[in-house]
């Protein structure tokens, strides 16, 4: 009888031991910081990315070995790697494997602080917002020296660098050229209310 107790005694201490040890490296894999340092950092990815190219710009700023190696186990049980978004993602301190690749699948990103300047060119505003955003500046360009697009905001080429109101606006990094445009004569219409134009009639 004692020995059946100390051998049930014996596996339930094993038994205990295998699960510390799973969550011990469950946590270690998928839970523990992955980011190295104290301060946040931004992963952008392009329309070109692969998973190998995800990959790399995660391990520029990441502890190396079994932090990555999380991460890659997720990917591999996951159908991210034929469905990448695009984006700018901030990765911070104290977040795991498990938060991070949460936010890449889920295109959870955090948006940039998107600067219009005092400027009154086409050329100028398009090669300032390609600074900030995924968009390169010729592609800007022709849509702002687009006539239909001009006339779809009320505008047209000689113009439309009026409907950009200089501003700090918090907007996602892989915005469209539509969705920039869009946004922009929102926040013109949303400024120029019936107060600021009664004054600028007089």
């Amino acid at each position: 009888m004692k020995r059946k107790n100390n051998t049930k005694r014996n596996v339930i201490i094993l038994a205990c031991a295998c699960l510390g040890i799973i969550i011990g490296a469950a946590y270690m894999f998928f839970f523990s910081a992955l980011l190295v340092g104290n301060d946040t950092k931004y992963v952008y990815i392009d329309n070109d990315d692969t998973i190998d190219s995800v990959y790399t710009k995660l391990s520029e700023f990441s502890s190396k070995g079994t932090k990555m190696t999380g991460f890659k186990m997720l990917v591999n049980n996951s159908k991210y790697a034929d469905n990448i978004r695009t984006g700018r993602y901030a990765v911070r301190p104290g977040e795991g494997s498990f938060v991070v690749f949460r936010h890449l699948k889920n295109g959870l990103q955090t948006p940039v602080n998107l600067v219009v300047p005092s400027v009154r060119t086409v050329d100028r505003l398009a090669a300032e917002f390609s600074k900030k955003l995924m968009l390169d500046s010729a592609t800007i360009y022709h849509a702002l020296a687009d006539e239909a697009t001009c006339q779809k905001y009320g505008y047209d080429t000689a113009t439309i660098a009026a409907m950009f109101i200089p501003n700090t606006y918090d907007i996602y990094w892989n915005v469209s050229t539509e969705k920039l445009l869009d946004r922009m004569h929102k926040e013109c219409k949303r400024f120029w209310n019936a107060e600021r134009k009664e004054k600028a009639q007089a």
